[in-house]
């Protein structure tokens, strides 16, 4: 592909066995000077009106300053599969004002003043992780908030949480580059990036909405 250049694919679909829901996953892996770029994206056809039951959603948000620079914050989103089958989730998150984003574990789609995940696969028993930075320009209390939609692969149900996290902010030093991205010592038991599908979730059980949670509140 050339710059600029955009491929389209059509796919027409006969569906045999019609759920509530027909979840269609879809992840792109592209090369470029002996590096690569990911994406992925889903989409969720209904096909109830009443769905027969609603799932429950298990997720937890926490905060931590930076040893190294106060200006920079982590934050940790967990959402934990209790369905007997995979499922995929987006996370929106509002950026608070005051705050800029850096990084993450996993790249965020680019929607002004929020910011977006797909995890496209959370096995059944596993917690998908995001790990994220944000730098604070001035000093006071920050609330993040997010909110969390998941729906399980086989069409079966859907399940939707918001969670938050506050701190506060202060004595900011001159603010500095980050060079290099890693996540901070959590000092949890989950502390890999889910994407690969290979966490151990038997860590014990998140909160169903768990806001400003300390670190041992958590899995």
């Amino acid at each position: 592909m050339s710059i600029g250049q955009t491929i389209s694919i059509s796919l027409n679909l006969n569906v045999t066995d019609q759920k509530d829901q027909l979840i269609n996953r879809v992840y792109a892996l592209g090369y470029y000077d002996d590096q690569y770029v990911t994406a992925s994206n889903f989409t969720v056809n209904e096909f109830s009106w009443l769905p027969c039951c609603e799932q429950s959603l298990k997720a937890y948000k926490i905060a931590r300053i930076d040893p190294g620079d106060p200006s920079l914050i982590w934050y940790r989103i967990g959402v934990k599969n209790d369905l007997k089958c995979s499922m995929v989730v987006r996370v929106t998150d509002k950026l608070s004002v005051g705050v800029w984003f850096i990084t993450s574990s996993v790249m965020p789609e680019p929607i002004p003043y929020n910011l977006s995940w797909v995890l496209t696969n959370i096995p059944p028993g596993k917690i998908g992780v995001i790990d994220y930075m944000v730098q604070a320009v001035s000093g006071g209390r920050f609330v993040n908030d997010a909110h969390i939609e998941a729906f399980a692969i086989d069409g079966s149900g859907s399940a939707f949480a918001d969670v938050s996290a506050s701190l506060e902010v202060g004595g900011l030093p001159s603010v500095k580059d980050s060079l290099g991205w890693k996540p901070p010592d959590w000092g949890l038991d989950q502390s890999e990036d889910i994407f690969g599908g290979d966490l151990d979730g038997s860590g014990g059980d998140a909160s169903p909405i768990c806001t400003s949670c300390s670190f041992d509140d958590v899995p």
